[in-house]
């Protein structure tokens, strides 16, 4: 996944990321904030994970991730509805946010059936 956040000619971000082999997992690995003044200005997180759920619900994927959060910002995007913490050798590797659709937890879907009329929502019942 490569995404580019623009504001007419002004490129104001870029995020790169991928999708696992099994469509469990998207992730944003690098997400980095053009750092001259634009008008989208802190806005780059906000859009970027935003594109990441749109794009995982269209997979059916479980959950949307970053990977190697910059410590910073771990409260800004645990507001976003990235509330897991996943840990290894005692660091933040990854911040997690469960996918669910119409209520429902897509990872539990293992009958291949379509819950993607429903507008998609994040844990914790936020829009």
């Amino acid at each position: 996944m490569d995404l580019a956040i623009r504001d007419a000619e002004v490129l104001c971000a870029l995020a790169v990321g991928r999708v696992s082999k099994g469509r469990m997992v998207a992730s944003i690995h690098y997400l980095q904030s053009n750092p001259a003044s634009h008008d989208l200005q802190g806005e780059a997180g906000r859009i970027a994970t935003a594109y990441l759920l749109a794009l995982a619900t269209q997979l059916r994927c479980g959950e949307i991730a970053l990977n190697r959060p910059v410590p910073e910002l771990v409260a800004y995007y645990e507001r976003l509805g990235f509330t897991r913490h996943v840990h290894r050798k005692g660091m933040l590797c990854r911040l997690v946010q469960d996918i669910t659709v119409g209520g429902q937890d897509l990872t539990v879907a293992v009958d291949g059936s379509s819950r993607l009329s429903a507008e998609p929502t994040r844990s914790g019942g936020q829009q």
